[in-house]
């Protein structure tokens, strides 16, 4: 009966959701692109909450947001699900974006 509880782990995709959503997948290029869009843009009670976010972290050596998954799936319910889906794919895309957000927003600054 020890057995029957062993330390092994098995994982079975049994088709029960549909892909559907993957199936249209973003490139990485138009993911890339939608990402800056929504760390640029992404508002909360009036702030650009993660462009705000971004530039404070960066200030301080820190580099890097935290990313609040829901938010992202408001903007674009695709790019979440993709992400959820495909981490190691996609979070690389994130952070190359995360730098050109930061390098745009500095040189929007000193030009001010």
């Amino acid at each position: 009966m020890n057995d029957f509880d062993g330390q092994q782990i098995f994982f079975s995709d049994q088709g029960l959701v549909q892909n559907e959503e993957l199936s249209e997948e973003h490139t990485r290029e138009q993911a890339l692109k939608k990402f800056k869009i929504f760390i640029k843009e992404w508002s909360n009670k009036n702030t650009f909450y993660y462009r705000e976010r971004l530039l404070a972290n960066c200030a301080k050596g820190e580099f890097f947001i935290t990313l609040d998954i829901d938010d992202l799936n408001a903007f674009d319910t695709r790019l979440a699900t993709q992400v959820r889906m495909k981490p190691n794919e996609y979070i690389p895309v994130f952070e190359q974006g995360l730098k050109e957000v930061y390098i745009s927003l500095r040189v929007m600054e000193e030009e001010e």
